[in-house]
C-alpha cells in the first residue's frame, strides 16, 4: 500500500472515531471498555493485521519461487 493509502485508510479510521465520540457523547453513553482494555484490543487488532501482512507476503513469495522453477 501507498503512503498515500495509508494515510487515506488512517484519515477515515480517525474520522470514524471522533463521529462515534461525538455520537456516544450525544447520547450519553459511556465508553463500552475502559480505555487500558480499548488500548490492548487495538494492539491485538494491529498485531493481527501485521502477521496477516506478513503471511501473505510470503505465500506469494512462495508462489513466484514455483513459477520461476517450473
Amino acid at each position: 500500500m501507498s503512503i498515500r493509502g495509508v494515510l487515506r485508510s488512517s484519515a477515515i479510521a480517525l474520522g470514524a472515531g471522533i463521529l462515534m465520540g461525538v455520537v456516544y457523547w450525544a447520547i450519553h453513553v459511556q465508553s463500552p471498555a475502559p480505555p487500558p482494555i480499548a488500548l490492548v484490543g487495538l494492539l491485538g487488532m494491529v498485531a493481527g493485521e501485521t502477521v496477516a501482512r506478513w503471511i501473505r507476503r510470503r505465500v506469494t513469495e512462495r508462489r513466484e519461487r514455483r513459477k520461476i522453477v517450473r
